[in-house]
């Protein structure tokens, strides 16, 4: 009996974890947006995040800390130009953040690959 309810919890947690990506994505990108950068990060492609929003470097700190390597801020590029900087990388696709932020400060680590990657396979399997 302990052993379900501590495998009902975990479940419960990570159900919780993976809404509140999907909550954090939601502050930053469009559907489209998501769906596109659900594609570029499971099939390795590299990715980098412009804008005057907030929370750029956040994103990049987390996914690469998730094990996503291919994921760049602006201060990545060799440029000065500071937010609306993308890196020279080819085939890299280019992600304006929405104005504004996530409501709710994150853990250091908040998001694992595990979480992650559920998620966008969620958004690649029910997009239309």
């Amino acid at each position: 009996m302990i052993c379900v309810n501590a495998k009902i919890e975990s479940e419960v947690r990570e159900v919780r974890k993976e809404k509140e990506f999907k909550r954090y994505l939601g502050s930053m990108f469009t559907k489209t947006q998501i769906h596109t950068l659900a594609f570029c990060l499971l099939t390795d492609k590299p990715v980098c995040f412009y804008g005057s929003g907030l929370g750029k470097s956040t994103l990049v700190k987390i996914l690469r800390n998730s094990g996503f390597k291919n994921v760049y801020a602006p201060e990545d590029s060799d440029t000065d130009a500071a937010q609306c900087s993308v890196v020279d990388t080819p085939g890299a696709i280019a992600f304006c953040i929405k104005k504004g932020s996530f409501d709710r400060p994150l853990p250091k680590n908040p998001f694992s690959k595990d979480i992650i990657c559920s998620v966008f396979l969620d958004v690649l399997t029910h997009t239309h």
